[in-house]
Formats: structure tokens, C-alpha cells, sequence
């Protein structure tokens, strides 16, 4: 075994000048000596790689197989069924990176990535070359880094970014492809920190959008109509407590009220600050 494997080495070399693969047989399966260049991920049918280069991967299971120290990789099919046993043998040659199936030339079928240690880095499922389902993304701890759900129409329906510890950081939901996103995101501690619908890939902000202080309390509320502010914006202090408003008219701050909430006899104070168009402004001032 290893004097075969020595054998494809030394042409490595001749490989990456060519960029052509250098294939052989090694116990019923066949093998591939690739560039280090050269990954699986051009197989997916979207790159434009030659035809002649795409046909030399038929139907069915894949292992990739880096050897570190000769910095290559070997692609290999097995022509059994993998069991542990066959992936003992083969681990014995480098370590397996990835695992996935091809159908016509294309990806299908579900596909993992490894990390050097055997750890998960990445899982999910291809169908005709495009992604399907729910792809996970793992850091090497164990943690989720990354989930993307696709639809049946392979389009990104959701996708949710993790903080190291786990806990989720950001999230967007498509809910019209393209044009209206859904975003949320949170503090390190799992709070919600803001949440709102941004239209044309992130440009305008549109309706009501929340805010939250890392304790959980209320920060503010803002409203909006293709990116403008409109009606109220609702303000809360550090632990939640009701402190100002604002109203808005075509983006325009028009009016403020200002909540005061002196400590004496626990009575409640507002002023209101109106903005006139020259500039000016007139307050009032009420107990409540």
C-alpha cells in the first residue's frame, strides 16, 4: 500500500503543472491524485470546470483524502459500501475531509466536511448540484457556527450565525427572496438585541423595528416606512423605564415628549417639546 501511494506521489509535481489527474486503481476503488487547489466543491456542476475533467468522477459515494505531509490530495471511491472498517483502512492513508455523492456529474445526496481531528465542520444535503435542506456549521468545539435552510427551489430561505459560545448572534429569514429580509440579533448572554424587516437587500428599514438592552429590558421602538421614520419612536432608559417619544412624519422629526420621573412623591412629569417649521420650539409642561 504504501509503496503504491508513494508511486502516485512523485508524480504530484507533473500534476500541478498539467492540472490534469493522475488516476489508478487501488483494490477495486479508483483514485485521484489532485491538486491542492482542486476540491470537491468543483463538482457541483456551477463552476464550468471541462468535461472531460467532470467525467473522470462518476456516479456515486466519494471520500477526499488529504495527505498532509505531501500536501496533496487523494479522491477516493469506494466500491463497497462504507462501513468503519473500510475508514479505519483509509485514514490509515490521510485524513478524510470530506464525504459526498455525485449524480450526473453533480453533487446529490448529503455530503459531510471534517475538521483534521475527524470533528464535524459541516453537513447538509445537494440536490442536482444545488443545496437542499438544512446545512450545519460547526466550530471545532462542537458549537454550531452556521445554519442555512434552503427551499424545494434551492433558494436561502434562513440563515443563522452563532456566537462562539453557542448561543445565537444573528439571524435572517428571507421572506421575499431578494427584496424582504427579516433580521435578528442577539447579545452574548441570549437576549434579544434588535429585530426588524429591511427591504431591498438591506437598504431600507419598513415597519416596526425593536430594541432591546442587553439586561432584556426595553431600549426602543421605531417605526418606518421604505427607510423613513414615521409615527413614534418610543424610547426606554438603561432598565426599561419610559423616558421619550419622538414622532416622525416622512422621516422628519416633528415632536418630542420627554418623560420625567423625579424621586419626590413618585409623581410622574412629561414635557413636550413641539418643533415648528422655522425652527423654533414651543414646550408645555404637565403633571401626570
Amino acid at each position: 500500500m504504501k509503496a503504491m501511494f508513494t508511486f502516485l506521489f512523485l508524480f504530484f509535481p507533473i500534476i500541478l503543472l498539467s492540472q490534469n489527474f493522475e488516476k489508478t486503481i487501488f483494490k477495486g476503488d479508483t483514485c485521484f491524485i489532485l491538486p491542492s487547489e482542486i476540491s470537491y466543491r468543483l463538482y457541483s456542476g456551477l463552476t464550468g470546470i471541462n468535461t472531460n475533467e467532470i467525467l473522470l468522477i462518476s456516479n456515486g459515494e466519494w471520500i477526499e483524502i488529504k495527505n498532509w505531509k505531501e500536501r496533496a490530495k487523494i479522491l477516493r471511491k469506494p466500491q463497497v459500501k462504507i462501513s468503519e472498517e473500510l475508514l479505519t483502512e483509509i485514514e490509515k492513508l490521510g485524513v478524510i475531509i470530506t464525504r459526498f455523492s455525485i449524480k450526473n456529474q453533480k453533487l446529490h445526496g448529503k455530503f459531510k466536511v471534517f475538521y483534521e481531528d475527524g470533528s464535524i465542520s459541516q453537513k447538509g444535503e445537494y440536490k442536482n448540484g444545488f443545496p437542499f435542506g438544512s446545512f450545519e456549521y460547526f466550530r471545532k468545539n462542537g458549537n454550531y457556527k452556521l445554519i442555512k435552510n434552503y427551499g424545494n427551489d434551492f433558494d436561502l430561505l434562513e440563515e443563522t450565525s452563532f456566537s462562539e459560545n453557542g448561543k445565537k448572534k444573528n439571524q435572517i429569514i428571507n421572506l421575499d427572496y431578494k427584496f424582504k429580509k427579516l433580521i435578528t440579533s442577539w447579545y452574548e448572554n441570549g437576549n434579544l438585541k434588535e429585530r426588524g424587516i429591511y427591504l431591498n437587500m438591506f437598504i431600507e428599514k419598513d415597519g416596526e423595528w425593536k430594541y432591546w438592552n442587553e439586561n432584556g429590558t426595553n431600549k426602543k421602538v421605531e417605526h418606518y416606512s421604505k427607510g423613513k421614520k414615521v409615527g413614534d419612536t418610543i424610547i426606554y432608559d438603561s432598565i426599561g423605564n419610559l423616558i421619550r417619544y419622538e414622532y416622525y412624519k416622512r422621516g422628519k422629526l416633528k415632536r418630542i415628549t420627554k418623560i420625567l420621573l423625579p424621586e419626590r412623591d413618585n409623581v410622574k412629569f412629561y414635557t413636550e417639546v413641539i418643533l415648528k417649521p422655522n425652527g423654533k420650539e414651543k414646550r408645555r409642561y404637565e403633571s401626570k
